[in-house]
């Protein structure tokens, strides 16, 4: 059963705290009506969608159709992935990179150009890979032979090859000595042309070492687009993925495509491949094959955990030097940029991230990015992975896969995205995606082609007809945070040697930074990291995450500041934890000596040893480990602190800045310009917010004056900024989940009309009775009335039990007087509504508070009142369902849990209007 809680019930005057310039009229003469030039958005504002094609099955006109609808709700960017055949056997599928294929990519390009969407390029399911990988060149992993350890050699014995994996090493230890020291490798000798290996006679844990491989599949491939999974770790494999890709670009002409786009890291098992012993060693320093035993056994020596160490940071360098940096580098060679999502990869986030264009991200599941909006879920920390590679390495866009599992197929609203999307906002992402839209033709029978993944953006959602309200919200905010530059004042290091040198949890041998398993490698195996990260937050400090190589090779100092990219920070923050790179220390120390800030957090990190490995790792004192971080010229810049409690006065000293409002409930990220700041603030209290909030970034600008944005409305207004106990600040009216972005203004803040105070607020209840009045879903041209003595969910009628769609709610009211501030409050709405008073269409409400400006429209006595609410496609879902018809049945569609889509026994989700509705006037 499906469970929706109704909205919280408002009091009256909270209810008329909303954001100052919502109820105002528009600015007075003078001023620039439109300060944050929303009325002339780019098509990069808007968000865009993965964009699936099942089984390519697609043809111009469709296309045509798809693409125009999609711009004129709003979707203004197509990430286009071929995937699986689609439901309708009859419909002709396209085999992938096929002549006929590419002519419909060229035939989308033009569309696209002629709708004014960007066009973005996937590929063919996930990850890459395609029928054109050559088998050597397929997905590798490390194996060896089981059985072998602790036998008796009474004669010597020839190891060959045989019908398995390609053997490239074999070695021996005394027997029971496996992970304690490092085995002798046998020299391997010919024999009929073919190596063979003589293993002496004694008592032996024998090692057979194999480059296997995983034997993976291209996920979700379409028609003519299945093939192997390539290998991550070597470019030879990427040549060959370079070859079908180059024939494809050359066919759609330049600028067809303008960003390719390259998915979390989900090549399952692999961590090898044929290049790695000469690659270990000429990065490691030595050899990898006598200690490659201790890697794969159970023992918790130190050398287990140095070699565990050096392995996986190998494979780190191998995916980025062999992988991602010649992707990047053929990308830019096509004209095109590249969107790569790091997560869920061995290695470090920042480092990973930082090599693309456009670092992706993405949260999943109903937890989302903040727990249902009630307090910071790892989707926010581990999305700062991503916005913070791209401050510091000077790109402007930070995307994100949004909304991915939300909610169950077609129990999503746009409330509940619009609530969502703010924490990716404030996490530094700029540029949103749904997950996602599925091109279906408009002929097929509702509810159209579906992908199994939620949510579902098409038209066969209700609230489609709304959903450019959400794309337009979105669109504000990130024309806004796509200005300036990033406004984080502290660098927070992620300690990834402590995770490479953890083995637990760790798969084939490596630790995955993904998504889905924060509480992994950053809740348990970071943890006094997380806690400072989750500390610097909770306390208004903004902070940017970097990594050992960030420190090293990106980061250098200008005025006592830190810059790397477009990041200007205050302080370095070295959080507690064990291991630096071995040249982390030299690097700090030269900082320092520039003049950069650097606070150690606890007892401060070792370098991690190099070169062959003893049998035990270094343990330096305290006095050893802050003298590799301190010289005599940069002691005065280096602070080794107790703990986080000294964090605030010490990032007062080095001049970072703190934002108070998080102590108010209002959580901000602010952008760069010139000397000052621009926010978007979010409430994310449950109770409306009044008050004066200090807003210290924008002190420097010389200004007295602010101007204030309403995403939702569009709404801006100039008002007047002040000064308390020595903060700038402003009064602010924030509802409760609701956000706004304030920035300095040159114009004079707009007056106030009079008669606003508290004790001329009015209140006028509508009690009904009232009319439904809805088309009927399978005649749209019978029309149904019902009347209904008082509001109720329609649910709870039979006739409109499973319905979706719009149902209005009709009455009249009076008015003693004609006003323009009357605003209609809805009360609880299940989900969102057109609203027309007297005949004239008044606007549209789909996000909380549930509240419209209904002056202009209203008039003094009687006034008729009509309330469109349409709800959630799920009612109707579930209808069809019980009914026989089975969307599992036409194609792969499963539910929330992975499992076979089945609502028949969900409870129709609450629907219509509750109430109570109310007019209110402060005048």
């Amino acid at each position: 059963m499906l469970h929706r809680t109704a909205p919280h019930r408002r009091g009256i005057f909270p209810i008329l705290l909303l954001l100052s310039f919502c109820l105002l009229p528009a600015a007075a003469a003078g001023d620039d009506p439109h300060p944050f030039a929303w009325n002339r958005l780019a098509r990069e504002a808007y968000p865009g969608a993965f964009w699936w094609w099942l089984g390519s099955a697609v043809n111009e006109a469709e296309l045509e159709r798809e693409i125009k609808s999609l711009a004129e709700v709003g979707i203004k960017t197509l990430r286009l992935d071929a995937i699986y055949r689609g439901e309708d056997s009859a419909v002709p599928t396209i085999d992938y990179l096929s002549d006929p294929w590419i002519g419909s990519l060229k035939t989308t390009a033009r569309l696209c150009r002629a709708h004014d969407v960007q066009l973005d390029l996937w590929g063919n399911g996930w990850p890459m890979g395609g029928p054109w990988i050559k088998p050597q060149h397929a997905a590798r992993r490390l194996t060896w032979d089981e059985g072998t350890q602790g036998i008796s050699v009474r004669e010597p014995l020839v190891i060959e090859q045989d019908a398995g994996d390609p053997i490239f090493s074999v070695s021996i230890s005394p027997r029971g000595d496996s992970g304690h020291q490092p085995a002798r490798v046998l020299a391997p000798e010919t024999s009929g042309g073919k190596p063979v290996w003589k293993v002496p006679t004694g008592e032996w844990d024998l090692h057979i070492f194999r480059n296997g491989y995983t034997k993976m599949d291209v996920k979700r491939a379409p028609p003519g687009g299945a093939g192997p999974v390539m290998d991550h770790l070597n470019q030879e494999a990427l040549q060959d993925w370079f070859a079908a890709y180059d024939r494809l670009l050359a066919a759609v002409g330049e600028q067809a495509v303008v960003v390719t786009h390259n998915d979390s890291y989900e090549v399952y098992r692999a961590n090898w491949t044929g290049k790695f012993v000469p690659f270990f060693q000429a990065r490691r320093g030595y050899d990898v094959q006598p200690y490659l035993p201790a890697l794969i056994s159970d023992a918790d020596t130190d050398l287990a955990q140095r070699i565990r160490h050096d392995f996986r940071q190998t494979v780190q360098e191998l995916l980025r030097d062999e992988m991602m940096k010649p992707w990047v580098q053929w990308a830019h060679g096509q004209g095109m940029k590249t969107s790569y999502q790091a997560h869920g990869s061995p290695g470090h986030l920042v480092d990973l991230y930082g090599l693309a264009d456009q670092p992706d991200t993405e949260a999943f599941g109903r937890s989302g990015m903040a727990n249902d909006g009630t307090g910071i879920g790892s989707g926010y920390i581990c999305s700062k992975f991503a916005s913070s590679a791209a401050h510091l390495n000077g790109n402007r866009m930070t995307s994100a896969e949004t909304f991915t599992w939300l909610e169950d197929h077609f129990c999503t609203s746009l409330d509940r995205m619009r609530r969502e999307v703010d924490y990716y906002f404030l996490a530094g992402v700029n540029r949103m995606y749904f997950h996602s839209a599925t091109f279906s033709p408009a002929d097929v029978p509702f509810p159209g082609w579906l992908y199994y993944a939620s949510v579902n953006v098409d038209s066969c959602q209700t609230w489609w007809k709304h959903l450019h309200h959400l794309n337009n919200y979105i669109a504000r905010v990130q024309s806004v945070l796509q200005q300036g530059a990033p406004g984080e004042d502290v660098l927070l290091l992620y300690p990834g040697h402590d995770l490479w040198f953890d083995n637990e949890n760790s798969l084939n041998f490596l630790q995955y930074c993904q998504v889905h398993n924060t509480p992994n490698w950053l809740h348990r195996a970071a943890k006094s990291t997380q806690e400072t990260a989750q500390w610097l937050w909770d306390r208004g400090w903004t902070f940017d995450w970097c990594s050992d190589l960030t420190i090293c090779d990106s980061l250098r100092v200008e005025e006592g500041q830190i810059v790397a990219g477009d990041g200007r920070y205050r302080a370095l923050v070295i959080p507690p934890c064990n291991w630096v790179n071995a040249t982390t220390p030299a690097a700090i120390r030269q900082l320092a000596e520039e003049g950069a800030r650097v606070l150690f957090v606890g007892s401060p990190p070792q370098p991690v040893p190099t070169g062959e490995p003893a049998t035990s790792l270094p343990n330096w004192n305290e006095s050893q480990r802050k003298g590799a971080f301190t010289s005599a010229t940069s002691a005065g810049h280096v602070s080794f602190l107790k703990s986080t409690n000294e964090l605030s006065a010490a990032l007062r000293d080095a001049g970072a800045l703190r934002e108070a409002m998080t102590d108010q409930g209002l959580w901000t990220i602010r952008r760069r310009q010139g000397n000052a700041y621009t926010y978007f603030i979010r409430n994310v209290q449950a109770q409306d917010f009044a008050g004066w909030v200090p807003l210290p970034g924008l002190a420097a600008a010389g200004t007295d004056s602010l101007v204030i944005g309403d995403p939702v409305s569009g709404d801006q207004r100039v008002i007047a900024g002040k000064v308390r106990s020595g903060t700038y600040g402003a009064v602010l009216h924030l509802p409760a989940s609701r956000s706004c972005v304030v920035r300095a203004s040159t114009r004079q803040p707009t007056p106030r009309p009079a008669g606003r105070a508290a004790s001329h607020k009015r209140a006028i209840a509508i009690q009904g009775p009232w009319q439904l009045v809805w088309r009927d879903q399978q005649d749209p041209q019978q029309i149904h009335r019902v009347d209904l003595p008082e509001l109720c969910c329609w649910t709870d009628l039979d006739q409109l039990r499973h319905y979706s769609g719009t149902v209005a709610y009709e009455t009249t009211f009076v008015l003693p007087a004609r006003t323009s501030a009357w605003q209609l409050d809805l009360g609880a709405l299940h989900e969102s509504a057109d609203i027309s008073i007297n005949g004239k269409p008044a606007g549209c409400i789909w996000t909380t508070p549930y509240t419209l400006d209904v002056g202009p429209v209203c008039r003094a006595g009687k006034n008729t009142l009509r309330i469109e609410v349409t709800n959630l496609t799920a009612n109707r879902v579930i209808a069809l369902e019980q009914s026989g018809v089975h969307l599992k049945d036409r194609h792969f569609f499963v539910d929330y849990e992975y499992r076979p889509f089945d609502p028949t026994a969900w409870e129709p989700l609450p629907s219509g209007l509750l109430g109570p509705v109310s007019l209110h006037s402060d005048r």
